[in-house]
């Protein structure tokens, strides 16, 4: 071609050009090779779930990063301030000062290589492929990416696969108006994908149903110890029923769920400087207490915490996840790492051996009759034989070490008679004895 100038798709799909330096139009035919469309299924494991019986070790283990190596290399980072998980066990981390947000491996470890989902240019910018200063992500069912990209003002959903995010929140510069979002540290999008942001710089946390104006659901904008005001606010969570929970660092406002009103310390009733928040699905609510270096957990309607990880070698931890083991995950800004403390669970069965033998048996309050019967170790023979207070009769018994013998025997408040019993080592016979509510008749009685 020579001078090529206008160019258009026809009907089909060929790609028609105008060339000009050879005063002729020209097309180039569509080729549509088969596709074979390979779709990774959406994933459905339901986040934050832990084991009933869930405790934590407080060894630190390094997931990404290396301890005070800040650098823009891929195994390293520099003072990342999120994580977050996707139910295929990637982690996702919003790597601050190198702005861009890293994705790892299932089972990463020290030094891992990450892989840049967004933020292309670590320089950062203002482009939609560029970021600059992203403080927290959140990452939906389909595994799109929310990113709060801190210091442009706005919030970026960067959908999986994509090289550019589009804004859904701010991009109109710092400014108090609805319209605009100041300096951020906590992101939220809930299952209506409304997306919801804690300003520090407004003192307020908004909520964007569209990409044109937020409103104000907590905070008036002004920072204060009042009911309706906040004082740095920033780690946010929404519950099922959109309640909104805000880890207001400076006071208190609207219902305290946990912490004391205006007032730092490391008592069970109090946090300092706390960053971030999140619960599991029995409602347990854990906190970043990063002035304390410690995770603290709140059970519903609990008047203090319960340290469930503490870790002197924390240095500024900024955000918490549970990954998807279980496991109590951190992002460790000013050592520029990620690290992980793992999650032990207690076994919440006891098996316990039994044999059972003879004629028949019944347990729980019934009938076991036949030669012998053991059950958990202890040995019950006779004719018939009925446990659990109710009547044991026959040759001889015995329950737990304690043997009981005679014609007819009842336990638990009732009567035990015959010619000789034991009970723990106590000899009973005789005539008739009473002792607490309980009958013995016979013809002596010596009792422990």
């Amino acid at each position: 071609m020579s001078t090529p100038r206008g160019m258009a798709f026809d009907p089909s799909g060929n790609l028609a050009v105008a060339d000009s330096g050879y005063h002729r139009i020209v097309q180039f035919s569509v080729i549509c090779p088969p596709t074979t469309t390979s779709t990774t299924p959406a994933f459905t494991q339901p986040s934050n779930q832990v084991c009933a019986t869930s405790y934590w070790n407080s060894t630190v283990k390094i997931v990404a990063g290396y301890t005070a190596s800040a650098s823009s290399a891929l195994t390293r980072l520099y003072n990342p301030q999120d994580v977050t998980f996707d139910g295929y066990r990637y982690m996702y981390v919003a790597d601050y000062s190198n702005n861009r947000v890293l994705r790892y491996n299932p089972g990463s470890g020290l030094a891992s290589t990450g892989k840049i989902i967004a933020g292309f240019t670590t320089a950062g910018g203002s482009g939609f492929n560029q970021l600059n200063g992203p403080t927290a992500i959140y990452l939906d069912s389909n595994r799109t990416l929310y990113i709060l990209d801190n210091l442009n003002y706005r919030v970026q959903k960067w959908i999986n696969g994509q090289p550019i995010g589009f804004t859904v929140a701010g991009g109109r510069g710092s400014g108090a108006t609805l319209d605009k979002i100041s300096t951020s540290q906590g992101l939220y999008v809930d299952d209506q994908s409304r997306v919801y942001v804690s300003e520090i710089g407004n003192d307020r946390v908004t909520r964007w149903d569209n990409t044109t104006i937020g409103v104000i659901v907590a905070g008036n904008g002004t920072a204060g110890n009042a009911l309706s005001q906040l004082r740095d606010p920033w780690g946010i969570y929404i519950d099922s029923t959109y309640s909104v929970f805000i880890v207001d660092r400076g006071s208190s406002s609207g219902q305290t769920m946990a912490g004391t009103s205006g007032v730092a310390g490391s008592l069970s009733t109090q946090f300092n400087l706390p960053t971030s928040i999140t619960f599991d699905q029995y409602s347990n609510m854990y906190i970043m207490d990063s002035g304390n270096d410690r995770i603290q957990r709140w059970s519903p309607g609990s008047l203090s915490g319960v340290t469930v990880v503490a870790a002197t070698s924390l240095y500024n931890p900024r955000s918490l996840a549970i990954d998807p083991l279980g496991n109590l995950v951190v992002a460790d800004c000013s050592n520029h790492r990620v690290v992980s403390f793992a999650v032990i669970c207690c076994a919440t069965t006891l098996a316990i051996a039994t044999t059972i033998s003879g004629a028949s048996t019944t347990a729980s309050g019934t009938t076991i009759s036949g030669a012998s019967t053991t059950v958990s170790g202890t040995t019950i023979s006779g004719a018939p034989t009925t446990g659990s207070g109710t009547i044991i009769s026959g040759a001889s018994t015995t329950l737990s070490g304690t043997t009981i013998s005679g014609a007819s025997t009842t336990v638990s408040g009732t009567t035990i008679s015959g010619a000789s019993t034991t009970v723990s080592g106590t000899t009973i016979s005789g005539a008739s004895t009473t002792a607490s509510g309980t009958t013995r008749s016979g013809a002596s009685t010596t009792g422990s």
